[in-house]
């Protein structure tokens, strides 16, 4: 392949880009795919031809009001007829939500270009489609919430800090404590020999608890001893 298809190739995956963040769906970006282009997306699944094309930027118009990508940042991988690009993106979704929240979306993404000569055969893009973070049950279940001193003062430093305490109980005082404290308890699993529930108190009022969603760091509390995450003692 010559330098200067390799070259042609690069600036017609810039112009995707630069086409997308203006949300400039014209003619001029139609000409960047092939007739018989195919397309991929998390959660919209797979679409073919320009009708196809045409059909997800309506999916995502919906989706998504503004777009940016740090172009001028991207890293490239170039093989063959394929241009892989990763980067960073940054929007607002429809309910003028802004992303990422640097918190547990980070704008991460990558797309995979297949070309035909100078136009794109393929395009397959890999990004988390919860760009505002709103998938809690993955985010309660995936989060980094182990992080290091260093992370925990930077999150301090940026973020608003919740306390998160579980509670194991034996079976004879499981009644009595859930007396007390139902009203402010979630309750995430029970089993035959101990109830655990997760609260997590508001840092501007001591007296109320919400559920678990998101914290720079947590402190259980296990029968006759406390520990911290990351105390190995």
């Amino acid at each position: 392949m010559t330098n200067g298809i390799r070259h042609k190739q690069k600036q017609n995956v810039e112009l995707y880009f630069k086409k997308v963040d203006a949300g400039e769906f014209d003619a001029v970006y139609y000409q960047l795919f092939t007739e018989d282009v195919e397309l991929y997306f998390p959660k919209f699944g797979f679409a073919y031809g320009k009708a196809g094309i045409r059909k997800f930027c309506e999916a995502m118009a919906a989706y998504v009001k503004s777009l940016t990508h740090d172009i001028e940042n991207f890293n490239y991988v170039v093989s063959g007829n394929m241009v892989v690009v990763e980067g960073r993106e940054a929007g607002v979704n429809a309910d003028n939500k802004p992303f990422p929240d640097n918190v547990t979306a980070f704008g991460k993404f990558c797309n995979v270009f297949e070309f035909d000569g100078d136009l794109i055969k393929r395009v397959h893009i890999y990004v988390d489609p919860d760009f505002t973070s709103e998938d809690a049950v993955r985010i309660k279940r995936l989060g980094n919430h182990t992080l290091s001193n260093e992370d925990h003062e930077q999150q301090t430093e940026n973020h608003e800090i919740g306390l998160s305490v579980e509670f194991s109980l034996k079976p004879g005082v499981i009644n009595e404590f859930e007396a007390v404290l139902l009203p402010h308890l979630e309750r995430v699993a029970s089993e035959d020999t101990c109830i655990t529930m997760i609260a997590n108190r508001d840092p501007k009022d001591e007296t109320r608890y919400m559920l678990y969603e998101r914290w720079a760091f947590s402190i259980h509390f296990t029968p006759f001893r406390t520990r911290t995450d990351g105390d190995g003692n």
